[in-house]
C-alpha cells in the first residue's frame, strides 16, 4: 500500500468511528452521574452503596478563595459504581466531527505533503521507512532536514559572492548540494560491486578514485587565469562541461510545488488559531482543552513539511544519483588519462565502481550526510588560478576531505540542539496542557504524550552516538519510530472518539502523591472560575505557535535566500555549453 491508501484507511477508519458515536448515547453518563450524585447528596434518593464513595481530600489547583464551594468529587471506586465502571462516555458525532475537521483532516493533508518517492523501484519499503522516521522521530528529520537547507544557503552564499564565472560557481555549489543528500556510503572490505569482492586494497583504491573525482569535478571548473578569465585547458573545459550539463539535469529534476503547500500550512495555523479561540471561550472544558493540547503536540508536523518540501527534493531519485555516479565516471577517466589522451567516457554497459548510494535527504534514513560540508571550507578560503596550482591544490584538498568527511561541525550540532528542543517543547507543552486540565495531575493523555518523548528518544540517542549508524540500529530505531507512530494515531483516534473519557482515566492517579486520586464531575464554568488554568494554557499555546512560525520564517527565508542556486528554464534557448570531445551518452 502507498502513504495515501494508508491515510485514506486511517480516515475511513476514522469516519467509521464517528458515525458509530451518533449511535449511542454519547457525552452525557458522567452529566447524568452528577445530577445522580447529587440527589443523593440532598437525600432525595436513598443510597444504597456501602462505602463511602466521595473524596475529601485535597484538590491541586482549586482556590479557595474565590468563594466557590468545593467542587463534587468521587473516589475511583465510587465512581465506578455510580457512573457506571470503565465504559468510555463517547464524544457526540457533533464533537467528534469538530475534532476531526479542525485537527485531523489537517494532519492527514500535511502527512499526504510529505516528499514520497514515486518513481523508485523499491519505493513502497523506502516511503514506508521514510514515514515511519518523519513521524516516528521528527527531531531527527528535522535535524538533517535543516542541516541542509543551511548547506544549501551556504552553498549560495559562496557562489553570489563570485561574480566573475558567477554560473559555474552556481553549478558547482548546486550539484554538491544535491550530492549531499545521499548516503555516500563507506566502501567496506567484503562488499560486492558487479562481479568483483572488495579487498582491503580495493576499498582503499576506490574512496580515493571516488573522493578525488568529486573534489576534481566540483572545482576544477572554476579554475580562472591569473586576469579572472575562464582557463582553456582542455581537462578544465571537459569538467565544465560535464558539470554544467549534471547541474542543469538535478534542476530540471527538483521537485517544485512550495506553494501549494503553504496552502495547507495556512489552513494548519488556521485550525490552530480557530482552537485557541473556542478553548479560552470554554475555559475548562475537558473536551475543548484536550484538543488545544492535541494541536500544540502536532504543531512539529507544518514545520516539517515547510522544511522537507523547502530542502532540495528530486522527483526522480534514483535517475538523479545515475547520473551522479556516471558524473564521477567521468570525471575520473580525465583524472586518469594523460594530457594528450583522450578519456573513455562512459558507455552503456560500463561498471561503475564510483557509487554514492541511495537517496537519504529529509531524513529518510538515520545517518550524517556530510560531503558538502567536508568540501566548503576550503571553497571558501582558498584560491587557485592556473591549472598546475589547482592540481596540487586538489591532492591537498582530497586528504582533507577524506578526513572531515564524517566529522560533524559546530553548525551541525547547534541545529541538531535547536530541532531537538522544537519538537520536544511541543511535546512538552501538550503534556503541560494534559496534566494541568482538571483532575490535575499524570493521567492517560498525559502519559501517552510522555511516551511519545520517551520512545523518540532512542532514535535521537542513535543519531548523536553514530556518524553512519551500523545495521543493526536502523532496525531498532525504525522499531521504536514505527511504534511512535503507532501511538501518534492512537493519540488522535482517541481524542476523536473521547476514548478516554472513563473513570480510570479521569481519576490521574499515575503520578505522585498529591496529584490527582480523584474523579471530577463540575462543568466549564465552574471550572472557569475555580482554577487558574487561563495562565497554563495561554502560555503553553503561545510558546507552541510562536516556536512554529518562527521555525516556518526561517526555511521561508532560507528558500527565498537559495532559490536563484536551483533556478532553471526547461525551454530556454541556449542549452549548457558543449564541446566536441565529451561523449554526452552519459545522459541517456
Amino acid at each position: 500500500m502507498t502513504p495515501y491508501r494508508y491515510l485514506r484507511a486511517f480516515l475511513a477508519i476514522l469516519l467509521s468511528i464517528v458515525l458509530f458515536t451518533d449511535l449511542v448515547e454519547a457525552g452525557s453518563r458522567f452529566d447524568k452521574c452528577l445530577e445522580k450524585v447529587k440527589a443523593i447528596k440532598n437525600g432525595t434518593i436513598n443510597s444504597t452503596i456501602g462505602f463511602d464513595w466521595e473524596y475529601h481530600g485535597p484538590i491541586r489547583g482549586f482556590d479557595l478563595t474565590a468563594g466557590f464551594p468545593r467542587p463534587i468529587t468521587l473516589t475511583y471506586d465510587g465512581c465506578k459504581t455510580l457512573c457506571g465502571g470503565n465504559v468510555p462516555d463517547p464524544n457526540d458525532a457533533f464533537t467528534a466531527f469538530s475534532i476531526l475537521t479542525t485537527w485531523v483532516l489537517p494532519s492527514i493533508a500535511l502527512f499526504s505533503n510529505l516528499p514520497y518517492e514515486a518513481l523508485s523501484r523499491r519505493k513502497k519499503t523506502k516511503t514506508l521507512e521514510a514515514f515511519t522516521n518523519w513521524v516516528g522521530s521528527p527531531q531527527t528529520s528535522l535535524a538533517s532536514t535543516f542541516f541542509n537547507i543551511s548547506i544549501i544557503r551556504r552553498c549560495r552564499l559562496i557562489s553570489e559572492k563570485r561574480h566573475i564565472m558567477e554560473e559555474h560557481w552556481k553549478n558547482a555549489f548546486y550539484v554538491l548540494s544535491c550530492i549531499n543528500q545521499y548516503e555516500f556510503p563507506s566502501y567496506r572490505v567484503g562488499q560486492r560491486i558487479g562481479s568483483t569482492i572488495l579487498s582491503t586494497q580495493d576499498v582503499n583504491n576506490l574512496m580515493d578514485r571516488r573522493d578525488r573525482a568529486l573534489v576534481y569535478g566540483v572545482l576544477m571548473p572554476l579554475c580562472t587565469d591569473r586576469a579572472g578569465r575562464p582557463l582553456g585547458d582542455r581537462d578544465v573545459i571537459y569538467a565544465r562541461v560535464l558539470l554544467s550539463h549534471l547541474a542543469f539535469q538535478l534542476r530540471c529534476n527538483r521537485r517544485r510545488g512550495v506553494y501549494p503547500v503553504l496552502i495547507n500550512l495556512a489552513w494548519f495555523i488556521a485550525a490552530f488559531a480557530f482552537s485557541l479561540v473556542t478553548a479560552f471561550a470554554n475555559l475548562g472544558d475537558n473536551t475543548t482543552a484536550h484538543s488545544l493540547a492535541l494541536g500544540i503536540f502536532l504543531s512539529w508536523l507544518p514545520v516539517l513539511v515547510c522544511a522537507s518540501v523547502i530542502d532540495r527534493n528530486p522527483t526522480a531519485a534514483t535517475r538523479c544519483r545515475v547520473l551522479i555516479e556516471r558524473w564521477l565516471y567521468n570525471v575520473n577517466c580525465i583524472l586518469e588519462s594523460g594530457h594528450n589522451t583522450k578519456p573513455a567516457w562512459w558507455q552503456p554497459g560500463a561498471q561503475n565502481p564510483l557509487i554514492i548510494s541511495d537517496f537519504v535527504g529529509q531524513g529518510r534514513r538515520l545517518r550524517y550526510c556530510g560531503v558538502a560540508s567536508a568540501l566548503l571550507h576550503c571553497a571558501e578560503h582558498e584560491e587557485y588560478d592556473t591549472s598546475e596550482r589547482f592540481l596540487k591544490y586538489h591532492e591537498r584538498q582530497s586528504k582533507r576531505f577524506r578526513e572531515t568527511l564524517t566529522t560533524r561541525p559546530h553548525s551541525w550540532w547547534v541545529i541538531w540542539i535547536a530541532s531537538y528542543v522544537l519538537v520536544n517543547l511541543q511535546i512538552f507543552l501538550a503534556f503541560v496542557v494534559a496534566f494541568n486540565t482538571p483532575t490535575i495531575g499524570l493521567g492517560c493523555r498525559s502519559l501517552l504524550y510522555l511516551l511519545f518523548f520517551l520512545i523518540t528518544q532512542v532514535t535521537s540517542a542513535v543519531q548523536v552516538a553514530y556518524q553512519e549508524p551500523p545495521p543493526w540500529t536502523r532496525l531498532v530505531t525504525i522499531s521504536f519510530n514505527a511504534l511512535a507512530m503507532l501511538l501518534l494515531l492512537a493519540i488522535m483516534i482517541l481524542q476523536v472518539t473521547n476514548g478516554l473519557n472513563n473513570c480510570y482515566c479521569k481519576i490521574c492517579s499515575m503520578g505522585p502523591a498529591g496529584f490527582g486520586g480523584y474523579t471530577d464531575l463540575q462543568d466549564a464554568q465552574f471550572y472557569k472560575g475555580a482554577f487558574h488554568i487561563a495562565g497554563t494554557w495561554g502560555s503553553a499555546a503561545a510558546f507552541g505557535l510562536l516556536s512554529c512560525l518562527l521555525a516556518i520564517v526561517w526555511s521561508l527565508r532560507m528558500w527565498t535566500k537559495s532559490s536563484a542556486l536551483w533556478a532553471v528554464n526547461e525551454d530556454r534557448q541556449h542549452p549548457p555549453e558543449l564541446d566536441a570531445g565529451v561523449d554526452m551518452i552519459w545522459l541517456v
